[in-house]
């Protein structure tokens, strides 16, 4: 697939990371070690801003905040409706980037950097800086990168940037700032009101079920990890519609429909035991709604596989999969039956998150089949990260 936007040039969380030699907080430790290298005092005058606050080698860097807390830190090269239209992720890497290589005095270290993250370049970014009359264009590649170009309105490539879809890279923040933030992301994330549009009626299949229809979406990497929906059809004389499942006599099916519509989840409480870097754990309590709407807002698509189901507790794997920044968050989910279609229903949640999709291992163990599930029992899982 690819996107392209000609146009002439004219995250969030509340962890503070900590103070460079100014009064500003940095929301990231790269934020920071920036605002240090470059000797930017800077104090923001509002809770929201964007402000040219200081010069790299003679070029312009541009600062953005967020409730006072510095959230960008880049050479300038677009107006923020660019940005928009761009794409902001994408767009403040570039600057963000181009003002760490400038910082960098080192030109093995600043090679060795490139090959690390994966970045290649061809042209002079310099050449860029300041420029009003170019073309930009944004590529999504077949690869899983992404091409950033700039050329001069006669067509002449100029400066060309191609980054990998690590969400890591984009955004600036180690594995460690990205699961760190997550709980307050929940936490701050609106609830969902609205249901899904029901599909067209030749979109549903039946099922074993009597009366009970799926909307069959798609599977990843194994048929068991599927993307669907289930539907209760319901005929009153001519008349036939079809509502989302949410019944304890089918719980598997209603839990597959939960962990897939924020607007269904919003009477639940997930207590969730986040995995994170180093062996670490943390535990809290979110409301499930809250916690598939962020994941969803941000671009992923969920999956679920039911490993384990008897008469007293469904235990499920939930996949969120982001294509576009290639991360997956992992989520093994148990839930009692009796609290299934039930208001104020709790689940228990381990989360394995922002795992690169190019980490994420399976094992497809046949031999655990068990004779009263529905499904296989597999298991997905991150590969340890040293």
């Amino acid at each position: 697939m690819q996107r392209l936007l000609y146009i002439g040039i004219a995250l969030l969380s509340l962890t503070f990371t900590g103070r460079a030699q100014s009064s500003a907080w940095y929301r990231t430790q790269l934020l920071q070690q920036l605002g240090e290298a470059n000797h930017l005092t800077f104090t923001p005058s509002s809770p929201e801003g964007r402000a040219v606050i200081g010069s790299c080698k003679g070029y312009p860097v541009v600062a953005e905040w967020q409730s006072g807390i510095i959230c960008h830190l880049g050479i300038e090269l677009f107006e923020p409706e660019l940005k928009t239209m761009a794409g902001k992720p994408l767009c403040d890497f570039a600057e963000r980037y181009l003002l760490e290589e400038l910082s960098c005095e080192d030109p093995t270290e600043l090679e060795r950097k490139r090959i690390d993250d994966g970045v290649m370049q061809s042209g002079s970014a310099q050449s860029i800086i300041g420029s009003k009359e170019l073309l930009f264009s944004v590529n999504q590649l077949e690869s899983g990168h992404y091409e950033l170009r700039w050329e001069s309105q006669s067509g002449t490539p100029l400066y060309t940037l191609t980054i990998p879809a690590n969400w890591g890279l984009i955004t600036g923040k180690s594995k460690i700032e990205l699961e760190n933030d997550l709980k307050q992301e929940i936490q701050q994330h609106p609830i969902e009101e609205k249901l899904p549009r029901v599909p067209k009626p030749e979109r549903l299949e039946k099922t074993s079920g009597r009366g009970i229809l799926v909307y069959k979406r798609g599977h990843y990497m194994i048929p068991e990890m599927a993307s669907a929906l289930y539907y209760r059809e319901n005929r009153k004389g001519n008349e036939t519609t079809y509502t989302l499942l949410s019944e304890q006599e089918h719980a598997a099916e209603s839990l597959i429909n939960l962990l897939s519509v924020a607007a269904l989840a919003k009477e639940y409480t997930a207590e969730v035991s986040q995995q994170k870097y180093g062996f670490q754990q943390e535990v809290y309590r979110v409301n499930l709604g809250k916690l598939i709407n962020l994941f969803m807002s941000n671009g992923c698509e969920p999956y679920v596989g039911i490993e384990q189901s008897d008469e007293k507790q469904i235990v499920a794997t939930l996949v969120m999969v982001n294509k576009e920044w290639g991360y997956n968050h992992i989520l093994k989910v148990t839930a009692d039956r009796n609290q299934i279609a039930t208001e104020g229903g709790k689940l228990s949640i381990t989360i394995n998150a922002y795992t690169p999709t190019h980490n994420l291992a399976r094992l497809y163990d046949d031999d655990n089949i068990k004779k009263n599930s529905k499904a296989p029992k597999f298991t997905i899982k991150a590969k340890t990260e040293k």
